[in-house]
């Protein structure tokens, strides 16, 4: 399974987007999702010098939002990392402007 080495980052926030830049242990989709929210948005891995990043754009969001989301490599959750037994916590993806 693909593993995060840093991140999930909030990179940059705008009226209605909000830009998400994760290191990863090998080359891999990442995608940014809240599926009640309607946010769904992917970029593949890019790698400089041996370390993989990538940088998810997600468009559309209602400005002044504050929307939980999950992170996932190659179709499997790497963030939140669940406490064993209970609910797996949410990141607020933006405070939009």
């Amino acid at each position: 399974m693909t593993a995060l080495v840093l991140g999930p980052h909030l990179r940059h926030v705008s009226h209605h987007t909000a830009t998400i830049w994760v290191e990863t242990d090998r080359p891999c989709e990442v995608r940014v999702v809240n599926r009640e929210q309607g946010v769904d948005a992917a970029a593949r891995t890019f790698t400089a010098h041996g370390h993989h990043y990538a940088v998810v754009e997600i468009d559309g969001l209602a400005a002044g939002a504050r929307i939980p989301y999950e992170v996932l490599a190659d179709g499997e959750t790497v963030w939140p990392e669940a406490a064993q037994g209970s609910p797996v916590p949410h990141q607020d993806v933006a405070r939009a402007r």
